[in-house]
Formats: structure tokens, C-alpha cells, sequence
């Protein structure tokens, strides 16, 4: 049920947004054993969807996607002076606009430097790269 309720209205839109007409999906077993391989074409998903009970309109994504973006764009024209960062919150089902923390910097590249030094600090990177290197040699 999960693969028509949220990975097939998924696979549409970003496959139908890129012009991709037809996708190639993997069907795994518990295991994680590859089974089957088929070639679905993107316009067929929502039909197959609703075959397996799970109905979705591809064109309420659409509409969707088209309201995101405006209100993201419209966000972003009120805060000229500000990098905003637009976050997703599953649980709530909400988008948040926000402006760095004051302890963030403002300017773009100095921002992508914070967060990766913020990642690193939070996430062990350099470690987990360090391992992914060593495991490579």
C-alpha cells in the first residue's frame, strides 16, 4: 500500500516535472533481495494506484506544488535582505519560513560553511568519512 500512496504520487511528480516518461522500479523481498525489475511508464502511475485502491489525482499535486512555490516566492519578496530557509515539518504536515539564528551568518557562502561545520560537529562526518575512506582502499 505504501509504494501506490507515496512513492508512485512521488515518482509522478518528480518524473513528470523532469519529462521522464518512463521509470525502471525494483520490487525487494524482506530480505532485501532484488526480485523483479519492471519499466512502468509515469502517466500509468496513478491508474495503477487506483487499481491497487490507492486514488490520487496527479493534478492536485500539481496544484499543490504550484501554491508551495508561490508562497515561497512571495515569502521570499517580503524578506529581500534575508536567506530564508524554508523546512519541511512531517509531523505538523507544515512548511516554516525562517531566518538564520542570530549566531547563523547572513551571507549565503558564509551560511553553507556554518551548517557543514554544524553537521560535522552533530553527525561525526569527518569520521564517518574518515571510515568510508578507509574502507574504500
Amino acid at each position: 500500500r505504501t509504494l501506490y500512496k507515496f512513492k508512485y504520487p512521488r515518482w509522478w511528480l518528480q518524473s513528470w516535472l523532469a519529462g521522464v516518461s518512463k521509470i525502471v522500479v525494483g520490487n525487494w523481498d524482506p530480505s532485501g533481495q532484488l526480485r523483479t525489475v519492471e519499466t512502468l511508464r509515469t502517466t500509468d502511475l496513478p491508474k495503477l494506484s487506483l487499481q491497487q485502491g490507492e486514488p490520487w489525482d496527479p493534478w492536485a499535486a500539481i496544484v499543490f506544488l504550484r501554491e508551495v512555490l508561490t508562497w515561497m516566492r512571495e515569502t521570499a519578496a517580503k524578506h529581500r535582505s534575508v536567506h530564508l530557509r524554508f523546512t519541511y515539518s512531517p509531523v505538523a504536515g507544515v512548511i516554516y519560513a525562517s531566518a538564520p539564528r542570530p549566531d547563523e551568518p547572513n551571507d549565503l557562502s558564509e551560511r553553507l560553511k556554518f551548517t557543514l561545520k554544524t553537521c560535522a560537529r552533530q553527525h561525526n562526518c569527518d569520521d564517518r568519512k574518515r571510515e568510508r575512506e578507509e574502507n574504500m582502499e
